[in-house]
């Protein structure tokens, strides 16, 4: 069952340092979460807009 709303937290374990941020991009169709997520009401930051596919990403977690 998928919620009507999520939350998603960030763990911080030092000071920012750019050069270590990585992430993928969550709609990317290989992982096809977003046949799982209903409508398109999502909020991205433009950091975020901005993530690599997962197999495009460098830092794969």
């Amino acid at each position: 069952m998928i919620s009507e709303s999520a939350e998603i937290l960030y763990k911080c374990d030092e000071f920012y340092h750019p050069e270590s941020e990585g992430g993928i991009n969550f709609l990317d169709p290989d992982l096809r979460i977003g046949e799982m997520v209903n409508g398109n009401n999502f909020i991205f930051s433009e950091k975020d807009k901005d993530l690599p596919f997962f197999t495009k990403a460098t830092f794969n977690f």
